[in-house]
């Protein structure tokens, strides 16, 4: 018996090991079968599916659907796509061209590789793995379902979800005190005394996200300066990192992605040299672009298609770097938040 539990306790450690260098430091999924029941922990809640090979994708999936709720999904089913908000839009458009493409071609996986699908399920990763290791916050909650604030608010979700992954615990700032700047949260990582604060900005673009401010634009540009200058501004006295999405569209060709980050190189360059860094203590800037929401109704076909992140390490900031390195951490835990797993669980 000893033995039994010796081994299957280095199986559990081995499931993690491996859970961990795919995944980070989110926790390990808890699950048990009872019966004809699957059950999923997710945070303080308990969630109860028919079918033992109900998988952690659907769970995701399952995620998304309870935190919009019947109603709210309800209501908007009933609107024109167009008029639905627009992480609706994406699971109306994933689940059409999902059974479309299962009608079509039954059990392919490509067929199903669609933007929508990369939208929809990214967004029901981040809500599980904030609802799971940390808490959503309500007025973050409540920005997500409110269709102006959505774009910020998602931004903000996935970044973070990717400090989570990365090892860090989170502190909301509290944005009702007006007496001075906040960024979005405090991070603190688990494995060090190290405390970082963390800023997300979103760039928006007219008719993009349900966006209809502004005037139209081009869309091939990374236009980040007012970002970047609004970050700048921010007064803290620990380590400060930025995260800007571009919301750009997928590149029209291989280069074009070099084009963009030769514009925000320059662009920081430039803003270095007139002394506009000097204002706020930024240790580093991430600038992310995931295009899946251009391709609603498109395959995912390739690199230019996916979701990527270049930094840019400011140097003698007003806070020192800290001596771990921060920004391959969260390069790393980039790289964990592609998709959700993929894989069933394993009962043994």
């Amino acid at each position: 018996m000893f033995h039994e539990l010796e081994e299957r306790h280095a199986r559990t450690l081995k499931r993690e090991a491996e859970f961990r260098k795919q995944y980070g430091y989110i926790r390990m999924p808890v699950t048990a079968v009872a019966g004809d029941k699957r059950m999923i922990a997710v945070g303080g809640s308990l969630l109860a599916q028919d079918g033992k090979d109900y998988g952690f994708v659907r769970t995701v999936h399952d995620v998304g659907l309870h935190f919009f709720g019947e109603e709210f999904l309800d209501q908007q089913s009933a609107l024109p796509f167009e008029e639905q908000h627009v992480p609706i839009q994406w699971l109306s458009a994933w689940v059409d061209e999902h059974n479309l493409a299962n009608r079509v071609s039954p059990g392919d996986p490509a067929a199903q590789q669609l933007g929508s699908g990369a939208a929809w399920l990214r967004l029901a990763f981040d809500l599980y793995t904030i609802q799971d290791n940390s808490a959503l916050q309500t007025a973050l909650r409540t920005r997500l379902l409110n269709p102006l604030q959505f774009q910020g608010a998602r931004h903000e979700l996935k970044i973070a979800a990717l400090w989570i992954a990365a090892g860090f615990t989170l502190t909301y700032e509290d944005e009702r005190d007006r007496l001075k700047t906040h960024p979005e949260f405090i991070a603190k990582d688990q494995f060090s005394d190290l405390i970082v604060a963390v800023e997300a900005k979103s760039r928006h673009r007219t008719g993009v996200q349900g966006y209809a401010g502004g005037k139209p634009e081009n869309l091939r540009r990374a236009d980040v300066r007012k970002l970047l200058t609004e970050a700048y501004k921010k007064k803290v006295d620990l380590p400060l990192y930025v995260f800007v999405d571009l919301n750009l569209p997928r590149p029209e060709n291989p280069s074009e992605r070099d084009t963009w980050v030769s514009e925000i190189q320059a662009t920081i360059a430039d803003m270095t040299t007139e002394g506009l860094h000097e204002r706020g203590p930024v240790n580093a800037a991430f600038f992310t672009n995931d295009p899946s929401h251009y391709l609603l109704r498109d395959r995912l076909v390739g690199d230019q298609d996916n979701l990527w992140v270049i930094s840019y390490r400011y140097e003698d900031p007003k806070v020192a770097h800290p001596s771990i390195d921060v920004i391959e951490r969260i390069k790393l835990a980039f790289s964990h938040r592609v998709a959700p797993p993929s894989s069933y669980w394993d009962d043994e």
